[in-house]
């Protein structure tokens, strides 16, 4: 199952994502609270639920909201940079 990962404004507030298709769910939706890069800091533990999450048809089509219209936050801001 293809899906990404992507950060949203919900009701005002910024709120970690699955995205498939056209389609998008707030992880809260399956009990998951953490943003973006907490969730891929733990990224061994939360993968096995992100790909049961893609694969729930229900939540998808009865949860989800159109991606074309949703407010995207900045996706992901890096801990560290480095330059050369």
């Amino acid at each position: 199952m293809t899906y990404g990962l992507a950060t949203v404004a919900i009701g005002g507030n910024a709120h970690a994502v699955l995205v498939r298709g056209e389609r998008f769910v707030a992880l809260s939706h399956w009990g998951e609270t953490r943003d973006l890069p907490a969730l891929l800091a733990d990224w061994d533990s939360v993968a096995p639920r992100l790909e049961q999450g893609a694969g729930d048809e229900a939540a998808c089509a009865e949860a989800g909201a159109d991606f074309a219209e949703a407010e995207v936050k900045a996706p992901y801001r890096p801990g560290q940079v480095f330059c050369s």
